[in-house]
């Protein structure tokens, strides 16, 4: 098993048998101050039982997310007392892209379009944005003509990712109505595999999302535990 990335919140290890392993850590990702955001391109802690807590609400969505035939995914065997889950091979778009579900006006949408967009307010269907995985520049966002020239997917493939996107966001919002939950905004990735298959990789986890029960926001394992209990 070799190491072939050191990520924020999860190691890469490349297997014998041609697969990945994802090592989940215990990593609070952030923004300026410490605070912890879902979009924030920093650690700025770490929380005990935390990268459990995400492979399990991870296999748990993208598990459900299969069985419904929302989408295909990279997910493996999956062992929660190592906090690991095998993958199989799938490239990224580009570096990555990150796909953004927004179901209420928050955090950087608020931030860029403030002069129109009050905080808080929801809308009137979920919106999605692509954004570049790129933490020097801030991620920017990218619409659809711009990631055709730079190369980095077809038409095709951005509305076949916008449309699964929304399924995989309307499903994370129907299994978190059943706890209490409200969800704002969630983020997800999508790959390819070695067919060109389409396939939603990496994590679905409390690091991805902005929800609240009763008006208190739920981070950490617990988000996670009212997904999985």
């Amino acid at each position: 098993m070799k190491l072939v990335k050191n990520g924020k919140t999860k190691d890469v290890y490349q297997l014998e048998n041609g697969r990945y392993l994802l090592k989940f850590k215990d990593s609070v990702t952030g923004g300026p101050g410490g605070v912890v955001d879902p979009g924030g391109n920093s650690v700025v802690g770490e929380q005990a039982g935390m990268g459990r807590a995400c492979l399990a609400m991870t296999s748990f969505i993208f598990g459900e997310a299969a069985r419904r035939g929302l989408a295909e995914t990279h997910m493996g065997a999956v062992n929660l007392d190592e906090s690991t889950m095998e993958v199989v091979p799938a490239r990224p778009f580009g570096q990555g892209l990150e796909v953004i579900v927004r179901f209420v006006a928050t955090g950087s949408f608020v931030r860029r379009y403030g002069l129109y967009a009050e905080d808080g307010r929801r809308f009137s269907a979920p919106l999605v944005e692509i954004t570049l995985k790129d933490d020097e520049r801030g991620d920017p966002l990218a619409n659809d003509e711009t990631l055709v020239e730079l190369g980095l997917a077809t038409l095709e493939e951005i509305a076949k990712i916008k449309a699964q996107a929304r399924s995989i966001a309307g499903l994370i919002q129907e299994l978190g109505q059943k706890n209490g939950l409200d969800i704002f905004d969630l983020k997800m990735e999508f790959g390819r595999s070695a067919e060109g298959k389409l396939l939603l990789i990496d994590e679905i986890s409390p690091g991805s999302m902005r929800a609240y029960k009763g008006g208190q926001r739920l981070q950490g394992p617990e988000l996670a535990q009212a997904f999985t209990a």
